[in-house]
């Protein structure tokens, strides 16, 4: 076998070739009970998680869901165009 160091600089290779070119979430809907959460996802490129948040608190955009019982919660991103790449994201559980 290899070591995990191995797999992760096998994987960053491969990411910088283009023979993997991006992750998605898959979802079971069936598992998660979507009426207990909410998100409001701002992302922004080549910038910060911050500035993502920042304006989402700028913006009100969590104004509609004030009477809302659900756990809702802010996600800045930060997508890099030179690596193209989410670089770095922040979570931010709203109370």
């Amino acid at each position: 076998g290899i070591s995990e160091d191995e797999v992760k600089a096998e994987i960053i290779e491969m990411e910088k070739e283009g023979l993997i070119r991006g992750y998605k979430a898959v979802i079971d809907w069936e598992r998660l009970d979507s009426a207990m959460v909410s998100a409001i996802i701002e992302l922004k490129v080549d910038s910060s998680p911050e500035i993502a948040l920042g304006q989402i608190e700028e913006k009100g955009y969590a104004k509609p869901f004030a009477s809302d019982s659900r756990k809702l919660f802010s996600i800045g991103i930060n997508f890099a165009s030179r690596t193209r790449r989410i670089e770095s994201w922040k979570i931010i559980e709203r109370i």
